[in-house]
């Protein structure tokens, strides 16, 4: 049977055709709208670190004790938490087991000591927070604060260094501040060597202190240590403890004191230098150095004329120390109190493979 009107079919075929790519379109509108809406929900699953106090002040903290506290921190963020590690800026903090995992919504603690040096003054150390956040994977948190002495002693070390023209009556001045509230009394002192001699001076009676500290005389060359103990009537510094140390140094010193070789042959050249210093208040010099070693070289050269000299020894290669003839340098000076030095010259040890 033939349609009443053939051309009604070609009119509305491109209307069914547009009708249809249009549903088409629609559909693949959505399943990319539906993708992209996944993956950004996917992409939004992140933690975020928030730390409630990420400054802590100790205030004032006594010199030489140690003081805790904690940085708290919550996840607000959809997914876990992960702290990884925990970096120290100074061996003078020490973290403690902190929350690893935080769900998102919770809570987390990270304990912290520091350990106050014996130095007076204000600090800040920092803490570094190692964690899973992408926007923030490491947070620097801070401890700041002034390390406090009851009493102050500077220097706190007495260091006196004597040469031969040193003034007789050389000495240190050691400086005993109260920094509490209330005067102190110093109730006795003990010194422990009889290497040196003090003398106690009061400047503000309660407050400030002076040790006057000089060598006891005669002492030998070389190093002389002791220590001075001060007690008083302070309940936060019931005593103070103050190293000594007086090095009473020779008219020439030599650096190093001895030349030491190879236990085996020398493959090759080897150079030596030796350093002579003049401690005295004359100048000299060094009028001749020698050996009876065979095949060496020596040189000498000023640094600082009539203070400092250079002395380079050069050994030739194959050269071996000799068991039958003395292995000495030989240095003559025109110094009074040192005319003659010696170096000796020694081979290492074998090493056992």
């Amino acid at each position: 049977m033939k349609p009443k009107n053939p051309h009604i079919l070609p009119i509305y075929l491109p209307r069914l055709l547009l009708v249809g790519l249009g549903a088409s379109l629609i559909a693949m509108l959505g399943i990319c709208s539906e993708s992209e809406s996944h993956q950004t929900n996917t992409a939004k699953q992140a933690p975020k670190i928030v730390f409630f106090n990420p400054v802590i002040d100790l205030g004032r903290v006594t010199a030489g004790i140690s003081v805790k506290c904690e940085f708290l921190y919550s996840n607000a963020g959809n997914a876990d938490l992960e702290i990884t590690d925990v970096r120290l800026s100074c061996g003078c903090t020490t973290a403690g087991e902190w929350t690893r995992k935080v769900p998102p919504e919770g809570t987390g603690k990270l304990p912290i000591e520091f350990h106050a040096s014996l130095y007076p003054g204000m600090f800040i150390k920092t803490v570094s927070v190692i964690n899973n956040d992408p926007t923030q994977p490491s947070v620097v948190l801070q401890l700041r604060g002034e390390i406090w002495k009851p009493i102050q002693v500077d220097p706190q070390v007495a260091a006196i260094y004597i040469t031969p023209d040193s003034d007789p009556n050389t000495h240190v001045l050691i400086n005993l501040t109260n920094n509490e509230t209330a005067p102190i009394e110093i109730l006795s002192t003990d010194s422990e060597g009889s290497n040196f001699q003090y003398t106690l001076i009061t400047n503000n009676l309660g407050w400030w202190y002076q040790i006057q500290i000089k060598p006891a005389p005669q002492l030998p060359i070389g190093t002389h240590q002791g220590k001075l103990t001060i007690t008083t009537t302070s309940s936060n510094c019931p005593s103070v403890s103050i190293p000594v140390i007086v090095v009473m140094r020779p008219p020439l010193t030599v650096s190093p004191p001895t030349i030491h070789l190879p236990a085996e042959k020398l493959a090759a050249p080897l150079s030596y230098t030796i350093t002579i210093h003049n401690n005295g208040p004359t100048k000299v010099e060094i009028t001749e150095v020698k050996s009876e070693l065979q095949g060496i070289d020596i040189q000498i050269k000023p640094l600082d004329p009539g203070r400092t000299f250079r002395i380079t020894v050069q050994f030739p290669e194959g050269f071996e120390l000799p068991t039958n003839t003395p292995a000495v340098l030989k240095i003559s000076t025109t110094s009074t109190s040192n005319p003659e030095l010696f170096v000796p010259i020694t081979k290492l040890p074998v090493k056992n493979l």
